[in-house]
């Protein structure tokens, strides 16, 4: 409870008014050195035309629940338990979470809402609305997303095209690769050019829609995919290919816009996940929630914020949060 109570603001006001409407983009297995012109070139654009935070190297942190855990640690703020999945064995707890400070918000799923116990984490996470997406077309979530951004003031979008093993979106991807490129990496690239493709439209509307334009939007991958041999297989080839491919690195990335940032900020360091939440509670307004979180907000410009903990201790705290069920008795619920 004493190191728990470092991180929450115990006479914070839980009525909360954002600043601005928020859009969470999930993106499945997005790694760093995929985010280039050749193969997300509407991301990319976005990121050189625009004012936003992006984050190059933003260390993995998910465990034992991957996806899920990435969800959780974007949604709030924790990070995963040591051993097993927080949302197979803890969707009962009270947890904090970002939609909770709006009025409505929602999420669109690809499959259904039993993997990884969706339907009663979406209610964990304060969430109103699960729309489904059966069929997990990743042009069919953004369809979605299109029609229903304007009716919620948070919305969360799971994209699904680049899950491993990376052979059933290829044919939507029209990017030419080199054929004799090892195999999952090649299949990897056209999963995410198709679903950098599916959101090209809507990158485009931030500029002209005056909801979307005065939201806070972010991307930003659930986890790193590919174990270490497979990386060392897709550097070798590239070096031997002369291609300017980076797969050796394991980090994933993190892409925050808002109306509010006057200048474009490229984070090099190495960044960890837990960053995104303190982000983006600054970035929509909601720095009196009473759960501050781990991390370090990173759309702070003059770099004068020391971590509040390292990384270890982070999850050590965080593991006996979620165990303790800490916020149900810290908000009498």
């Amino acid at each position: 409870k004493k190191d728990a109570e470092r991180f929450v603001e115990i006479n914070s006001d839980m009525e909360i008014s954002p600043k601005h409407p928020l859009v969470l983009v999930l993106v499945e297995s997005l790694e760093d050195w995929a985010v280039r012109p050749d193969v997300m070139p509407n991301l990319y654009r976005f990121i050189e035309t625009h004012n936003v935070v992006y984050a190059r190297r933003v260390k993995s942190q998910t465990k034992g629940g991957t996806s899920g855990d990435g969800q959780m640690i974007y949604n709030t703020g924790l990070l995963p338990i040591f051993d097993g999945a927080v949302c197979a064995s803890y969707s009962q707890n009270v947890f904090p979470s970002l939609s909770e400070v709006y009025s409505s918000s929602a999420i669109i799923v690809p499959g259904d809402l039993e993997v990884w116990n969706q339907r009663e984490m979406s209610a964990a996470y304060c969430i109103d609305t699960n729309y489904v997406n059966p069929k997990g077309y990743d042009h069919i979530t953004f369809s979605t997303l299109d029609s229903i951004y304007s009716m919620y003031s948070y919305v969360m979008a799971i994209t699904i095209a680049t899950h491993s093993p990376f052979e059933k979106y290829c044919s939507f991807s029209s990017l030419q690769l080199p054929k004799d490129m090892p195999t999952n990496m090649r299949n990897y690239l056209l999963c995410m050019n198709y679903t950098d493709s599916c959101w090209g439209d809507f990158l485009q509307r931030i500029d002209t829609d005056s909801v979307l334009h005065n939201s806070v939007v972010c991307f930003m991958g659930d986890h790193i995919i590919f174990d270490p041999i497979m990386r060392n297989e897709f550097q070798d080839y590239c070096e031997r290919a002369g291609l300017d491919y980076q797969p050796q690195e394991a980090y994933t990335a993190f892409v925050a816009y808002s109306p509010d940032l006057t200048e474009r900020t490229i984070i090099n360091e190495i960044t960890y996940q837990m960053d995104a939440y303190p982000t983006i509670r600054h970035l929509i307004g909601a720095d009196t929630y009473y759960w501050k979180g781990f991390g370090i907000d990173l759309s702070d410009t003059t770099h004068t914020m020391v971590r509040p903990i390292n990384e270890q201790d982070a999850y050590i705290v965080s593991d006996k949060i979620i165990r303790a069920n800490y916020f149900k008795e810290y908000l009498g619920r």
